[in-house]
């Protein structure tokens, strides 16, 4: 074995000690959030349910937010809660959320590219009955 060999499965080492601490403390982290969330009465619970989603809704429908930009600026949380929402399931969440404007441009480019651009009367025809309020779902 090379000493090259020996510092590489070291740090190696190191790296999966430090991962299994890291998952340790955001396990125990998400047993504390749980045990709140539990002590509250249903009441609190919607209430605080209540508070989040209008809170989600105008930094993700209203000002389109970035993830950092609604952490920050909408809860107005610090840094240390990016790890702990993203732990928490939110940046899936926030990165499969579309507002109608954007899903309309997904919908007419993906319109576009089936009809390779030559029935641009079609492509037309969609995006005005897409801004006319299609209803998605």
């Amino acid at each position: 074995m090379t000493k090259e060999t020996s510092v590489n499965d070291d740090f190696l080492a190191k790296l999966s000690e430090i991962s299994e601490i890291f998952t340790e403390a955001m396990k125990a982290e998400e047993a504390n959030q749980e045990k709140y969330w539990n002590s509250l009465t249903k009441d609190q619970q919607l209430m605080v349910f209540c508070a989040v989603m209008r809170r989600l809704v105008e930094g993700e429908l209203e000002k389109n937010g970035s993830y950092r930009y609604i952490l920050y600026e909408v809860f107005e949380f610090g840094a240390e809660s990016y790890m702990q929402a993203q732990n928490a399931g939110y940046i899936e969440l926030h990165n499969s959320i579309y507002t109608k404007k954007q899903l309309q441009k997904k919908l007419v480019s993906f319109a576009e590219k089936m009809f390779n651009a030559s029935n641009k009367d079609a492509v037309k025809k969609a995006d005005k009955y897409l801004s006319n309020g299609a209803n998605y779902g």
